[in-house]
């Protein structure tokens, strides 16, 4: 049994195990656009250092591809992997999330096992923060605008989530250690623009790419780039996220023309 679901875990006992699994991993349709192998480059390195960072906080090497992002350089966890990780702790008594439609407020509150009953922490985020931080503006009808995708269709969602990642991260900083929440960090300003001028022509020829031809063609030109390594990154997760735009495009039409 505990060969079996080590397998299914797809745990390594040595490094050379760890590239193995990684580049199967990798080179796999099913793993997610930002860890995938192609013409663009050789992703097994990322997939290495995810799980690596995912093991700290207790996940296994598909939830931690699930679940970590790099967003504007930063290693970021989705918000739904925060009560998951804390509760894995032990240190968890209670988490408790609330919503006020009146004031479009979102509350969470949560309380450690290892305290006194009467201590609790809580953390709320409105919709008048969202303002005030330029995430979103509210017209004279009261409809809320912004020109993050996001906190524009799901604005609920979005509240719920700072108010989540601010109490979490104050209750439970011994199982979270510092993580940075995705739905937090891609709202953050980009960082000052520090790409080549061949980084500009190579994105734009992703992004001009109709067929596949066309894109494994820049992908193989990308190979010997003089480009940093954040850059490559960059680009390899660009290209993925192409790749997979074309074959969606292919099958619809394949569909519609049947």
């Amino acid at each position: 049994m505990s060969n079996s679901l080590a397998l299914w875990e797809m745990k390594a006992s040595s490094f050379e195990e760890a590239q193995k699994i990684a580049t199967l991993v990798s080179n796999s349709s099913l793993c997610p656009a930002a860890y995938r192998s192609g013409p663009a480059g050789d992703r097994s390195g990322d997939v290495i250092l995810a799980s690596a960072y995912g093991a700290t906080l207790g996940m296994s090497l598909m939830q931690s591809l699930g679940n970590i992002s790099i967003i504007n350089g930063h290693a970021t966890v989705w918000g739904d992997a925060l009560p998951a990780i804390c509760r894995r702790s032990g240190k968890v008594r209670y988490i408790k999330e609330d919503f006020d439609p009146e004031t479009m407020t979102a509350t969470c509150t949560a309380a450690r096992a290892d305290e006194p009953e009467d201590i609790t922490h809580s953390s709320s985020f409105s919709i008048q923060d969202a303002v005030r931080a330029n995430l979103v503006s509210i017209d004279d009808k009261g409809n809320i605008n912004s020109s993050k995708g996001p906190w524009k269709q799901y604005p609920r969602r979005m509240l719920q989530m700072r108010a989540r990642a601010y109490c979490l991260r104050d209750t439970f900083p011994d199982a979270l250690q510092g993580i940075e929440v995705t739905e937090e960090v891609r709202d953050y300003a980009p960082q000052p623009s520090r790409q080549s001028g061949g980084f500009e022509i190579f994105r734009s020829r992703i992004d001009e790419a109709e067929t596949l031809d066309d894109l494994n063609a820049v992908g193989a030109s990308l190979k010997s780039a003089r480009l940093s390594p954040e850059e490559k990154s960059q680009l390899r997760e660009a290209w993925s996220l192409k790749r997979d735009a074309i074959r969606n495009s292919d099958v619809e039409d394949a569909n519609i023309n049947q």
